[in-house]
């Protein structure tokens, strides 16, 4: 049975590439035994034919368990998914924190170094005044390169926070509605 993960998780809430990045790692890590993935699809697809959640989630439970599945194998299958969406997280929060420090950090460090130039030049005679006002040129960049990158990482963190959110609380209210109909 082929899987349309975008269908499972489809919000279009998130951004598009945080999504298909967490999707990915979901795809590259699946189980090929009936699992929390091809339960959570036939659930949809009987929700698709007007039934409620509960029906919706003892049919495909009540058709699964012909094939092996139980209670345990499935929430054991959506904890393994769990994982792998965290794992993709700790991931990206290390990317991300390597981003601050190459972008942001050392555009810090560089901005200190250029101050600490500036006060020498300016003791100096009135010919090394040049080499002054490129620095200070230097240190304006740096401050509207910071400002840009911070904004670019904030954004990218708060993307994939929502892409991460939206399927990780996707994920756990089906594990919730597994105990309470299951």
């Amino acid at each position: 049975m082929a899987i349309d993960l975008t269908k499972l998780f489809g919000s279009e809430d998130s951004d598009k590439k945080m999504r298909n990045t967490l999707l990915k790692a979901l795809k590259e890590n699946h189980i090929e035994t009936f699992d929390y993935l091809k339960f959570r699809q036939a659930v949809l697809q009987l929700q698709q034919m007007d039934l409620d959640a509960a029906t919706s989630f003892k049919s495909a439970f009540a058709t699964a368990s012909t094939m092996g599945l139980t209670k345990a194998k499935l929430k054991k299958t959506g904890d393994h998914y769990l994982n792998v969406l965290n794992k993709e997280k700790r991931i990206f929060a290390e990317a991300l924190g390597n981003q601050i420090t190459n972008k942001v950090e050392a555009k810090k460090i560089k901005a200190t170094e250029y101050n600490s130039k500036i006060s020498a030049c300016e003791s100096k005679i009135l010919e090394l005044q040049k080499e002054i006002e490129a620095y200070k040129t230097k240190m304006a960049n740096i401050d509207t390169e910071i400002e840009k990158d911070q904004h670019r990482i904030s954004e990218t963190r708060d993307n994939f926070n929502q892409a991460f959110s939206n399927i990780f609380e996707t994920i756990e209210e089906d594990m919730g509605l597994i105990d309470q109909y299951l």
